[in-house]
C-alpha cells in the first residue's frame, strides 16, 4: 500500500471523493448529459370555422409495397344531431364533407367456410370432406393455417382427423373428441 494510503484521514478523503465523482456521473447521465431541454413543439389546431385540410395521395413507386395509415384520433363516423321537427338541415360546419376513410377489416370472430369450434385455446374449422382413391379426407383450419388431411393422421401437432361421413369429420383433440360438419357457401 502507497505510503499516502496508510493515514486513516486519508483514505477518508480518498472515499468521499470516489462516491463525490460517482454522484456527479449519475446526475449527468439521469439527466441526458447536461444538455439544455427544448421547447415543445408547437400544434397548430384548426379553427371551427376553417376547412380541415383535405389528404393528398402521396406518389408511390412502381414495384414497391405501400402500406397507408390512418390518423387514429381521426372522427371515422360522422354523428349528426337529429334535426328538431320544422328545422332544416344546415350544411357542415367545414363546409365540405366529412371524409370517409374505413380502417382496415378485422377478421371475423372464428375462421369462415364451415362449422367451428374453440378448443384448447385454438379456433378449428371444418371447411371441407371429400374421398379420393377411396381415402377420406378432410380441409381443417386451426387458427389461420389450413391443413388437408387423411383419415387417421395428426395437423397442427394436436388433433387428429379420426372418420369423415360427409359432410361431417370427427376429430380428436388430446383424449377429448369432437364433430364439425361443413356448412355450404352462400
Amino acid at each position: 500500500m502507497p505510503a499516502w494510503l496508510q493515514n486513516r484521514r486519508n483514505q477518508v478523503y480518498l472515499g468521499l471523493g470516489v462516491v463525490v465523482v460517482v454522484a456527479l456521473v449519475a446526475v449527468v447521465l439521469l439527466s441526458g448529459g447536461g444538455t439544455t431541454p427544448t421547447a415543445a413543439p408547437s400544434i397548430n389546431v384548426p379553427s371551427p370555422t376553417t376547412p380541415a385540410p383535405s389528404p393528398t395521395p402521396s406518389p408511390v413507386p412502381s414495384g414497391n409495397l405501400v402500406f397507408s395509415g390512418r390518423d387514429p384520433f381521426q372522427q371515422i363516423i360522422a354523428t349528426t344531431p337529429s334535426p328538431s321537427p320544422g328545422a332544416t338541415p344546415s350544411a357542415s360546419p367545414t363546409g365540405s364533407p366529412t371524409p370517409s376513410v374505413s380502417p382496415p377489416g378485422t377478421p371475423p370472430p372464428a375462421p369462415g367456410g364451415g362449422s367451428s369450434i374453440e378448443i384448447g385455446g385454438y379456433t378449428v374449422v371444418l371447411i371441407d370432406t371429400y374421398t379420393r382413391a377411396g381415402v377420406g379426407y378432410a380441409q381443417a383450419q386451426v387458427d389461420s393455417t389450413t391443413y388437408t388431411v387423411a383419415v387417421g393422421h395428426t395437423f397442427a401437432k394436436h388433433f387428429e382427423l379420426t372418420a369423415i361421413d360427409p359432410p361431417c369429420a370427427s376429430f380428436l383433440y388430446g383424449d377429448q373428441a369432437f364433430t364439425l360438419c361443413a356448412t355450404a357457401n352462400k
